[in-house]
C-alpha cells in the first residue's frame, strides 16, 4: 500500500518513515502543499496529513480540497493541535482519524492497520 505523509518538520517525517520501512508499505514524504498535490497524483491508498504546515493551519484547506474534489481515501491527521475546538475542525473538514503528537509509535501502527487492511 502507499502512504503519503505531508509533514514540514524533517524529524515527525523521518519518524513515520523509519515506522514505514519497518512494514511492506511504501511511503511518500511531501514537505509542502506543491509536493502534496503533485504526489497525491500517484493514487496513495491513504494521507497522513499535519495541520500546521508553514507556520499556518493549511492541512485544513488541503483535506477540504481534497474532499470536494472527490478523493474518499482515508484522511488521517497527525497534528500537534490538541484543543478540542481543533479535534473538531479536523473531522469538519473532513479526516477519519486524528493522532495528536506527541504520540507513540504503536498508535500509528493502529491507525495503519485498521485503514489498510
Amino acid at each position: 500500500m502507499h502512504i503519503l505523509y505531508i509533514e514540514d518538520e524533517p524529524n515527525d517525517a523521518a519518524l513515520v518513515e523509519r515506522f514505514v520501512r519497518s512494514t511492506p508499505h511504501r511511503l511518500t514524504i511531501a514537505p509542502t502543499l506543491q509536493a502534496a498535490y503533485h504526489a497525491i497524483q500517484h493514487a496513495p491508498d491513504i494521507v497522513l496529513v499535519d495541520i500546521l504546515l508553514g507556520q499556518t493551519r493549511q492541512g485544513f484547506s488541503f483535506i477540504n480540497e481534497m474532499r470536494q474534489s472527490g478523493f474518499t481515501k482515508p484522511i488521517i491527521v497527525i497534528t500537534g493541535l490538541t484543543m478540542p475546538e481543533d479535534i473538531e475542525a479536523c473531522y469538519t473538514c473532513g479526516c477519519n482519524d486524528v493522532l495528536t503528537k506527541p504520540y507513540v509509535i504503536t498508535d500509528l501502527a493502529r491507525v495503519l492497520t485498521n485503514y489498510l487492511a
